[in-house]
C-alpha cells in the first residue's frame, strides 16, 4: 500500500494458489492419514502417551519457574541502572538483551510443550473412541462434508493432528508456470502435488492439479472426483489396505443398520 501511494509499481514473486486446490489436497492426505490412524490405535498404549503429558507437565512447571527467575532479574537489573545508578547504561543495554532473548526463548519452549500436550491429548481422545472396522472408517471420513461449520472443525482436528507442515514454491514444468505443493506430516512422509497455474488460467475443464505426473481429479462435467490411480499410490505410500467396492458396500449396509 505504501510502494502503491508514492506510484510505485510492485510485483509480489510469493506463489498464488487458490485455497479450495490447497484444502483439497490437504484433506486428501490428511483423510489416508487419519485412516491409518484409526486402524492402528488399538497397538497405541493410552499409559504411554499419558505419562509422556505426565513428562512434558513437568518441564512446562520447571521452564515457567526458569522463566519467573529471569523475570526477577530483569527487574533487579532495571533497579540497579534506574534506581542505584551504579551501573553504565551500555552495560545496562548488553544485559537487558541477553535476558530479553532467554525471556523469548523459554516463553517458545513453554508454549512448544504446551502444543506437544494438546497434541497428545487428541490422540488419547482418538484412541478412546469406540474401535470400528476399517471399512466403516472409511466411510464415516468420507461422510464429513467440508462445507459444514461442524465437519470442518473435525477436518481442521485432523489436519493439525497429522500434518508436520505445508509449503509451496514456484516451478516450471516445461514451459508451464506451476506450483508446487509439499504435504509433510508428523509420521515423515512427504506428499508432493504440482498445480499447474497455466492449465488453470488457459484450459477451463481439466485437472490442474497433480500428484507425480497423475492428476488428481476425473472431470465430467459439473462432476469431479478423484481418480483412482491417486488414491491407490496414496494408499500405498501410508501403507493402506486397498478397499473393494464389495468390501464397502458390505460395510455401507452395515453402517445403514
Amino acid at each position: 500500500m505504501n510502494n502503491y501511494r508514492k506510484k510505485k509499481i510492485v510485483e509480489c514473486d510469493a506463489p498464488l494458489i487458490r485455497m479450495s486446490i490447497l484444502d483439497d489436497a490437504l484433506w486428501l492426505v490428511t483423510r489416508l492419514l487419519q485412516q491409518r490412524f484409526l486402524m492402528d490405535k488399538d497397538a497405541v498404549d493410552v499409559t504411554e502417551q499419558k505419562n509422556k503429558i505426565n513428562v512434558l507437565t513437568v518441564k512446562v512447571s520447571t521452564a515457567k519457574k526458569e522463566l519467573s527467575d529471569i523475570k526477577g532479574r530483569k527487574e533487579k537489573l532495571e533497579d540497579a541502572y534506574y534506581v542505584d545508578g551504579s551501573m553504565t547504561e551500555a552495560k545496562f543495554k548488553e544485559r537487558l538483551a541477553r535476558l530479553h532473548s532467554r525471556e523469548q526463548l523459554k516463553e517458545s519452549e513453554i508454549n512448544n510443550f504446551k502444543a506437544e500436550i494438546a497434541d497428545i491429548e487428541k490422540i488419547i481422545k482418538q484412541i478412546e473412541l469406540p474401535t470400528n472396522d476399517r471399512y466403516l472408517q472409511v466411510l464415516l471420513l468420507s461422510d464429513l462434508d467440508e462445507n459444514e461449520i461442524e465437519d470442518r472443525k473435525k477436518i481442521k482436528e485432523m489436519m493439525f493432528m497429522h500434518i508436520e507442515k505445508i509449503t509451496i514454491k514456484k516451478v516450471m514444468k516445461g514451459k508451464h508456470k506451476c506450483v508446487e505443493i509439499t504435504i509433510t506430516s508428523k509420521s515423515g512422509l512427504s506428499f508432493v502435488f504440482l498445480y499447474d497455474t497455466w492449465l488453470n488460467s488457459h484450459r477451463k475443464g481439466e485437472c490442474n492439479l497433480f500428484y507425480e505426473d497423475k492428476p488428481v481429479y476425473e472431470i465430467y462435467g459439473q462432476v469431479i472426483t478423484h481418480t483412482n490411480v491417486v488414491k491407490q499410490m496414496l494408499y500405498q505410500k501410508i501403507g493402506l489396505p486397498e478397499l473393494t467396492y464389495k468390501e464397502l458396500g458390505e460395510a455401507a449396509d452395515r453402517y445403514a443398520h
